[in-house]
This record gives C-alpha cells, structure tokens and sequence, in this order.
C-alpha cells in the first residue's frame, strides 16, 4: 500500500490497548486517511516504533493506568520517539480522572470517546499535527516499511540489509503489490533501459528475497517464471520461508 492518497501523506498510527470494536479504525482509515497498526502489548509497540518511528502513536484503555504510564515514560526516555505525537484514547468517560495521570508520563492529548462530535475533533486535531510532508513518505505493505526519504527499509522490526538496486527493486514491488513487472518494466526503473542480462535481473531479485527472509519470515516475494516478479498481495497468503 502506498502511504500517499488524493494529495496527502498517510499518517501511520502505531496503536495498542484497542478492541476491535472500537470507532477509532473507522474514523483512521475512513475519515482522516490515516494508516494503522497495532500491537498486543506496549513492549511490543516500543520495540517497533524504536526500529522506524510511526507518524502518530495512540494507546486505548484496554490498558491500565501503570502499564500505558510506563510506556508513555519509556518512549519520551528515548532520543528517537521522544517527540513522537501520542494520544490517549478513552472509551469509557467514567475513566477519565483515573487515567488522567498519563499525561503527565508524556501522552499529548486525552481523548474521551463520547456521543458528541468533540472526540473526533480532538483525534482529527492530533492527526494532522503528525501528518508528514509530502518529502517524508513512507511506504507501507503488510509488515513492510520504507522510509524513502532516510533510504531505509524495514521488515516487522529488523531493518533490512539492501544496497541500491534490490531497495529501488522493493520500492518498484511494493508500489502495486499482486502486479506482475516484466523483466522489460524492472531494466527500464533499475538500470534506465540499459540492456542487461536476464541473470542480472534475476540476482537482484534473489538478494531481496535473501533480505525479506534472512529472519525466517514468510516469502512474499512472488517469481512467475517467463512473466516477472511481484510482491504477495494482502489477500494472498505468504509461502513459507524461501532463499
């Protein structure tokens, strides 16, 4: 998925401490354009966030007030997510003087979610003071991230060891993953339409696959022999770990 759409760039929100239920996914990804991941437990979260920062962090009371305290704290301790944009997230208003002690552990806002219009706004508010710049963006596909702007790539939490060729190769991929590129569309983007072997192509392909899987994560990365290359889409489901 690219992280940009009708004019702007998607903010990715890193969220944890949500139901599935709760009106904040719609509001995200229908109403303020904004991508989002979540997480089972605040370790979790702060383990990613360290490895490529999302646009906006938000946390639910699905936690207690000493867990989403200590997270809070752990993030604004640290050099990378100390300025990250954060919010807290009610959905219960009776809660509200128990958990208002987390703005004090570094959460900016306090968001209770009540019947009126005011939660919106107040999440809408937060969202566009993270929302990046067009020159920041970051592309997003299942539990890969690409920071183009710092030239870095990222698998869940590992950064990927790519030199240029296999990066600009997962830049071309996951533009429109489920879309085959021709051997012809990937010498044209990577070597500009120099002529170049077909076992070139091929050993650019090969050392991606090597970096998306040097972890034993799942091979999304789909060879059609005599047709080209592409990334699984996210309806499809992953093989198992190739090299």
């Amino acid at each position: 998925m690219l992280a940009t759409q009708c004019g702007l760039v998607r903010a990715h929100t890193s969220m944890v401490g949500f139901s599935a239920t709760s009106p904040i996914f719609r509001w995200l990804d229908q109403d303020l354009n904004c991508s989002w991941e979540t997480f089972e437990s605040p370790s979790d979260l702060i383990d990613a966030v360290r490895g490529l920062p999302p646009h906006l962090i938000l946390a639910g009371d699905a936690l207690s007030p000493a867990e989403l305290g200590e997270m809070f704290e752990g993030l604004r301790s640290a050099e990378r997510t100390r300025k990250l944009p954060a919010g807290l997230v009610l959905h219960d208003p009776a809660k509200r003087r128990k958990y208002a002690q987390i703005l004090n552990a570094g959460a900016d806002d306090l968001i209770v979610c009540t019947p009126d219009d005011q939660p919106f706004i107040r999440l809408s508010a937060l969202v566009q003071r993270s929302r990046p710049s067009s020159d920041e963006r970051i592309l997003i596909h299942g539990d890969i991230k690409i920071d183009l702007r710092r030239h870095r790539a990222f698998r869940g939490t590992r950064m990927l060891d790519l030199t240029s060729k296999p990066f600009r190769l997962l830049c071309q991929l996951i533009s429109a993953p489920g879309e085959l590129f021709s051997h012809d569309a990937l010498v044209e983007s990577l070597w500009n339409g120099v002529t170049v072997d077909e076992r070139a192509v091929r050993a650019c392909v090969l050392r991606l696959r090597r970096a998306l899987n040097a972890g034993g994560e799942p091979d999304i990365l789909r060879t059609n022999r005599g047709v080209g290359y592409c990334l699984a889409s996210d309806e499809e489901p992953s093989n198992k770990s190739a090299t």
